[in-house]
């Protein structure tokens, strides 16, 4: 079945959406010690260190290496259960909070202590659900807890102690989020979809506003949640397993960003499973499908992105499709959590893009490449030792002038007129527009002619 729906998915992308693989992955399994190849959740802390969560075991990576932090580890100090739900870094206090399958962890970084709380029978103060699926600290450095059957909490760790929030339907609790201006954002599906929590100067909840999130030409209602988001224009996003939304303003109503190209639509999934935004602006955001690109969430909808998938016969490509969590690090380099292993785009490693066109022109020969100018109309003249010159475009590079001297430099002051140091000491004159030369001597004999600056004065 996952064969047949890689071809079917592969076919439409090349046939819909032919973006080249033109970025490279590095990636991150088992067999470079990270614990479990199912990752779900990324940090980064304030010394530089990466964290993962994964299905099976806390990760700490330092660049070279990976740290396992497992519950079969010996001693008390450790993780009681292995299978990360949630990961949240108050970077301020130096704590990690852990979410896992079996109570609320805190791991304090300084110390390098866990501390985990449970659900205890006779103790009304203390956690409800052993299962937590969401954790948050917000502006008030209140730990806020989302639980799998009993709701929301705030957790008090100084009192030790629990305290309900109360949201009715909203039992399962897999988001919760802080916008810009305070407001907490709660996530859940079925019997509830996403509440609205707003609070006063001092934290206190004053209002709150339930929305239901209906999925086009269904009747399906509230679909699983996997996150909220807020992007740069202040605009509030939720991802789920039924396309986009994104909350109008005017009628204060979750809207779908419906996509109506059924082909595209199943290759997302419609699942939409996690977003983060890049240092240039760009929003990068995991689906079922792999990693869309674009400008603005909005225009996934239109259409308008660029589309990374997993190419089975492409070491480079992505390691697997289902993106569940997307983090950038401090250094703009983005963390991609897959069902598959943990895959890494450095985007200053993926700047320069090997042109073999030259070399296919002179008999798959390396070309020994002396220098560049740029042409008045855009284009980018390639000047060669002992090949001529070359013009390179976006479709590729063709020979453009060889006079069979051998060129040492290039240099033009308007992109028309060329002036190439020679070999042989003289001067090689390329007029870009009439495509012919001259040659001027300078004296110089058997002596190349290396650097070139503003030579228009010559006649």
């Amino acid at each position: 079945m996952r064969q047949r729906f890689f071809i079917l998915f592969l076919f439409f992308v090349l046939f819909y959406h032919s973006y080249s693989q033109n970025i490279k992955f590095t990636h991150y399994n088992d067999n470079n010690g990270l614990s479990h190849n199912s990752v779900r959740h990324i940090v980064q802390d304030k010394k530089g260190f990466m964290w993962f969560g994964t299905f099976s075991g806390l990760n700490r990576f330092d660049g070279y290496q990976f740290k396992n932090y497992m519950g079969a580890t010996p001693g008390k100090n450790k993780l009681y259960n292995d299978d990360i739900t949630a990961l949240e870094l108050d970077e301020e206090s130096d704590h990690l909070w852990i979410g896992t399958r079996k109570g609320l962890t805190l791991f304090k970084m300084d110390t390098h202590v866990f501390t985990t709380f449970f659900h205890k029978n006779n103790d009304p103060n203390s956690l409800p659900d052993d299962e937590v699926r969401s954790v948050y600290v917000d502006k008030f450095k209140r730990v806020w807890v989302g639980t799998k059957t009993k709701g929301v909490y705030l957790f008090f760790l100084k009192e030790n102690r629990f305290e309900k929030i109360k949201l009715k339907g909203f039992d399962y609790v897999k988001e919760i989020f802080e916008d810009k201006k305070g407001n907490i954002w709660i996530g859940s599906y079925e019997k509830a979809a996403v509440a609205k929590i707003t609070m006063d100067a001092k934290g206190a909840i004053v209002r709150i506003n339930n929305y239901t999130l209906s999925v086009p030409y269904s009747n399906i209602k509230n679909p699983y949640l996997n996150f909220i988001y807020e992007d740069a224009k202040s605009d509030i996003f939720v991802g789920t397993r039924e396309g986009l939304y994104k909350l109008d303003k005017a009628s204060d109503q979750f809207v779908n960003l419906y996509i109506e190209n059924k082909q595209v639509r199943g290759a997302l999934g419609p699942y939409f499973l996690s977003v983060a935004r890049a240092s240039d602006g760009k929003y990068w955001v995991g689906t079922l499908g792999g990693l869309l690109v674009c400008n603005q969430l909005e225009d996934i909808q239109k259409g308008n992105y660029k589309w990374y998938y997993s190419i089975l016969s492409d070491d480079t490509s992505l390691v697997d499709n289902l993106i569940s969590a997307l983090y950038f690090d401090a250094s703009g380099v983005l963390w991609i959590g897959t069902e598959d292993g943990l895959d890494k785009y450095d985007p200053y490693e993926n700047q320069f893009t090997l042109n073999k066109d030259i070399s296919r022109s002179i008999g798959n020969q390396a070309p020994r490449i002396r220098g560049f100018a740029k042409t008045y109309d855009e284009k980018v003249i390639v000047a060669t030792y002992h090949n001529g010159l070359f013009i390179s475009n976006t479709k590729g590079s063709t020979p453009l002038h060889n006079t069979g001297k051998d060129i040492a430099s290039i240099y033009s002051n308007d992109g028309k007129i060329f002036y190439c140091g020679l070999w042989d000491g003289t001067i090689l004159v390329y007029n870009y527009s009439t495509n012919s030369s001259r040659e001027i001597k300078t004296g110089f004999e058997k002596s190349p002619v290396l650097p070139l600056e503003r030579l228009e004065t010559i006649r």
